[in-house]
């Protein structure tokens, strides 16, 4: 395969990844408000480690957390990444509970090296799924009867990005990157089954498209013998997003009314701090963020609030070069805290995960298997609210040096 098709390809992909979003007949509870739920950058090498990634630089491992982190990989002139996820979603309210299963594609990233000291990276992730299928019942008197209004979302934004990082002197690295947001939302409300009141629905439909910047740095220096330090910090500038909506009204006689404009959110500045400790073949890394949703205004139902986060993570490999392949298994594990950025019915959510997985290599290095497993709970400060327990498994697959190379046929 030539060289352009096989660019042609990876486009393709990004588009695919891009826009794929998860497939389940039911997301979170939640995605009804807001954006839905956000997802941060991240390939499953660090997510198995709470995402702790601000101040981590693996010669091997592409660290999409920060990008003054892209030009630490060593060996490979190119790595190729595609992750996927599976997660059992549980929510449960008072005497009440369910599951639903949730496939996707949650990434897909080429990384090249650039020049001296650089390195180049482009992909796509989603950003946000607003998915969800619910349905409430209601009893207006005797005459009325019931009747039900079921309540249904699709869609969500998704990330294609570019980054780019350089090592400006010894010891000290920047690195910025340019994403697109861009994407559609619909969320629509049926009411039916009642003769008296007939059918009725209600559908919004909010499309979006901006253009977002992150910067960041990171710092190392050696400590003893055997030992790195590495402090990093990560922004974010606030930017406001346009939404162009369209409000469609229907009854059960096919009368419809459409109704469209403008309306905005506010993407907030996010900050970040972390540090990481490299000492032969364990890695410690931390990161605290704080990202400002309180930007946005109160709606009727839910208000939106500052987003505090704490990860710690840890990975350990016992020797890398050697022929034994047990002891070049990378073995993760993290854990953290963080809480939601949308309030319902003015309580808080606090969400508390923990993770592990195993990195398997193959072929020497010349490629890579990360399986990892988070439970996350996200619990709930009020006994009216639903509250959500997730168990997701990930795979994430890594290609180095084999994309653009050339058979050789004696």
């Amino acid at each position: 395969m030539s060289m352009i098709k096989r660019l042609s390809v990876l486009v393709l992909l990004i588009v695919v990844v891009g826009s794929a979003r998860a497939q389940s007949s039911n997301g979170s509870f939640y995605n009804r408000f807001g954006l839905g739920t956000l997802s941060e950058y991240g390939l499953g090498a660090y997510l198995s480690q709470g995402n702790a990634s601000i101040a981590a630089r693996s010669a091997s491992v592409v660290n999409l957390k920060n990008p003054a982190a892209l030009n630490a990989i060593v060996g490979p002139s190119h790595v190729f990444d595609i992750g996927m996820t599976g997660t059992v979603l549980t929510q449960s309210l008072q005497e009440n509970s369910g599951n639903t299963m949730l496939l996707g594609l949650n990434n897909l990233n080429f990384w090249l090296k650039l020049g001296k000291g650089g390195g180049l990276t482009f992909g796509a992730s989603p950003f946000s799924d607003a998915s969800y299928d619910i349905q409430d019942d209601y009893r207006v008197d005797e005459l009325a009867g019931d009747y039900s209004v079921r309540f249904v979302g699709n869609g969500g934004l998704s990330r294609y990005y570019i980054g780019y990082g350089q090592r400006l002197f010894e010891g000290f690295d920047v690195g910025v990157r340019l994403a697109l947001l861009a994407g559609t939302i619909t969320r629509s409300q049926y009411l039916g089954d009642n003769e008296l009141l007939g059918s009725s629905s209600v559908t919004v439909e909010e499309s979006a498209s901006q253009a977002v910047v992150d910067f960041g740095l990171q710092y190392t220096r050696r400590v003893g013998q055997r030992s790195t330090l590495t402090l990093g910090a990560t922004y974010r500038p606030e930017v406001s997003v346009t939404t162009r909506t369209e409000k469609e009204l229907a009854n059960g006689q096919g009368d419809s009314l459409l109704l469209t404009g403008d309306d905005y959110f506010i993407l907030p500045e996010k900050i970040g701090v972390g540090v990481s400790l490299q000492a032969g073949g364990l890695l410690v890394s931390w990161d605290g963020e704080l990202e400002r949703w309180g930007a946005n205004g109160a709606h009727d139902d839910y208000s939106y609030t500052d987003v505090w986060r704490s990860a710690f993570g840890i990975e350990y490999a016992k020797n890398q070069v050697t022929e034994r392949y047990l002891d070049r298994v990378k073995y993760r594990f993290g854990m953290g805290w963080e809480n939601h950025y949308l309030r319902y019915e003015s309580a808080q959510r606090p969400t508390y995960f923990v993770t592990a997985g195993v990195g398997l290599p193959v072929q020497y290095g010349l490629g890579g298997l990360d399986l990892g497993y988070t439970y996350k709970n996200l619990s709930s400060t009020s006994g009216r609210m639903v509250s959500e327990v997730a168990h997701q498994i990930s795979l994430n697959v890594t290609i180095r040096d084999r994309w653009f190379q050339k058979r050789v046929y004696d």
